[in-house]
């Protein structure tokens, strides 16, 4: 399963309503009528290429749009919707600049390569099935007017969506379409209800839902405790969190916070070194303020270091040497008397390592190791 796999969406803060790209859909004459939706922007969301079940957010408080930096450069863009029949869509969009007239590939094979996206639909707010662009689904998104000064955003969608039952995907697809029309964006940092104001003025037309006080975010804090660098992907973002250092998630209060993190031992191309280590990443965004997370890596794992004061450089190198566990990468320690990161390893009663260089070999067999959190090992060639 892919990264972007397991976005899970399960609250949804302030208005979006979708309009239908086809032809046959027509628009609600009573929203026509009301100032509320230049306001709140409008839209309509159709399934199957048929506008037979439309789906309309209606009430303020159903969407919104928040833009965030993009840890791959640009920005991200997420738009959020809740329909009256407790479904839900997520549009997000990674772009560089000013986005109007730009045409969007939601598809995940696709990430990395110009315009990119993705998009799920929820057939219940707060469980993890979804129609996605994830691992099979593909479709475009183009943004037709985005209004940076105003904080509004307008365009069109499509996407054949492959279904995921919470567990796994299945070969099973739904396609939708619709449009977006002067959706609010609001500050994650500083978020405020669109209702009630704006920049187009006061709500009229009978519009009951002004006057909020405003959604509220809390964050969640990742700090890496581990000898190597952390890559993690949290409903559906990713980042890169330094030695020693942390990264921050916002998010809806008690909304969950799910996705991965991993991290390796590299050499200077990249090549993993040792085992990777891997986390499954189940959290709830705390009511009010800041959570804590640490990544730590458990006490059945060790991180070697390698010192070499010898004579030769040493260009293999076994741990767990003769045991079903053992490993072996071909790296080159020079013979230097720096202290060289390695990786991780199992660690075991028993556990031992082996250099070679030729027929000139290196071996520790007694590492007494301390199976505590986050332990490393230093071993030294003379």
């Amino acid at each position: 399963m892919k990264k972007y796999s397991r976005i899970i969406y399960a609250s949804f803060s302030v208005i979006l309503t979708f309009i239908c790209l086809l032809a046959s859909c027509k628009k609600d004459p009573k929203t026509k009528k009301q100032t509320l939706s230049t306001i709140v922007g409008t839209c309509i969301l159709c399934q199957n290429n048929s506008c037979a079940d439309q789906k309309k957010t209606t009430n303020c408080g159903d969407a919104f749009g928040f833009i965030v930096a993009s840890p791959t450069g640009g920005q991200l863009i997420q738009l959020h919707g809740k329909f009256s029949d407790n479904t839900a869509i997520l549009l997000s969009l990674l772009w560089n600049g000013n986005p109007t007239q730009t045409t969007f590939t939601l598809n995940e094979d696709k990430v990395g390569v110009g315009n990119w996206g993705y998009v799920s639909y929820f057939p219940k707010v707060g469980a993890s099935s979804q129609y996605s662009t994830i691992s099979g689904g593909a479709g475009t998104a183009t943004v037709t007017n985005y209004d940076a000064a105003n904080n509004r955003i307008s365009g069109t969608f499509s996407f054949k969506g492959k279904y995921f039952d919470g567990a796994a995907f299945k070969d099973s697809y739904q396609t939708f379409s619709g449009s977006f029309a002067d959706i609010p964006i609001i500050d994650p940092n500083n978020p405020q209800l669109p209702c009630g104001g704006g920049s187009s003025g006061g709500i009229s037309g009978g519009g009951t839902a002004g006057g909020g006080s405003g959604t509220s975010t809390s964050t969640i804090t990742y700090t890496n405790a581990s000898f190597t660098s952390v890559n993690i992907t949290v409903n559906g973002l990713a980042k890169t969190i330094a030695v020693g250092s942390s990264a921050q998630y916002t998010g809806t209060p008690n909304a969950a916070a799910t996705g991965t993190a991993t991290t390796s031992g590299k050499t200077s191309s990249g090549t993993v070194v040792g085992n990777t280590i891997s986390w499954t990443l189940s959290n709830t965004f705390p009511a009010s303020g800041n959570a804590n997370s640490t990544l730590n890596v458990g006490g059945d794992f060790f991180f070697l270091k390698v010192k070499n004061t010898s004579s030769k450089t040493i260009n293999k190198l076994y741990v767990n040497y003769g045991l079903v566990s053992q490993t072996l990468d071909n790296v080159v320690i020079a013979n230097d008397g720096l202290v060289y990161n390695l990786g991780y390893y199992k660690a075991y009663t028993n556990s031992n390592v082996r250099g070679e260089n030729g027929t000139t070999s290196w071996s520790w067999n007694t590492l007494s190791l301390p199976f505590t959190t986050n332990q490393s090992f230093t071993v030294q060639a003379n």
